[in-house]
């Protein structure tokens, strides 16, 4: 009888877990069909962490704008509000780190930022208050020691090469490599 009741708690556990994927997978494809053009975020894998509103500082710190976020268990998207529940898409960042300019710079400016990097850009954002700030920061640390702690198993070679790049090196060689077989042109042909 104990065994029995030890097999219907692995099943109810195993059980939950894929009823947790299957909702954080709808959750995605929920986010997804939100955005405007229609943009493609579910893959294996992803699943939905947090979402809100956030100021991104342009790359040169001239100006900002309002934002919403989607954190994924890899990455990070964000739109403009068009109008309620629905974004014009802006960008999908895969993430590599999160750091915290306050840490090292005394500019009481810096606050309320953090920076995201990712796989082609770095986004430097702000929270509207100190403890959304911490919220958005501990989610990130969290994902990016997963990520870490999944590359280690798995043994990609850079972080920061982005998915295409690995893609291409895993077929083609290394990116910028020349294709070791031509394609031969065809000549036109006139009727």
């Amino acid at each position: 009888l104990k065994m029995a009741e030890v097999k219907c708690q692995d099943v109810a556990t195993h059980v939950n877990e894929f009823m947790h994927k299957k909702e954080a997978h709808a959750k995605v494809l929920t986010i997804q069909a939100s955005f405007y053009p229609s943009q493609f975020f579910a893959q294996a894998g992803r699943s939905f962490v947090r979402q809100g509103d956030l100021l991104k500082h342009t790359s040169d710190g001239s100006s900002t704008r309002r934002y919403h976020f989607f954190l994924f268990t890899d990455s990070i998207a964000y739109g403009q509000q068009i109008f309620k529940g629905y974004y014009k898409f802006h960008r999908l960042v895969s993430i590599f780190d999160v750091s915290d300019p306050s840490e090292v710079s005394n500019d009481e400016n810096r606050e309320l930022q953090f920076i995201i990097k990712g796989d082609e850009k770095d986004l430097r954002l702000e929270a509207e208050t100190e403890a959304l700030k911490t919220e958005w920061l501990t989610d990130i640390r969290g994902l990016v020691a997963k990520l870490e702690e999944n590359k280690e198993v798995v043994g990609f070679p850079n972080r920061r090469m982005s998915s295409f790049a690995q893609r291409f090196e895993q077929h083609n060689g290394r990116p910028g490599d020349k294709p070791k077989t031509k394609k031969k042109r065809r000549a036109s042909t006139w009727v």
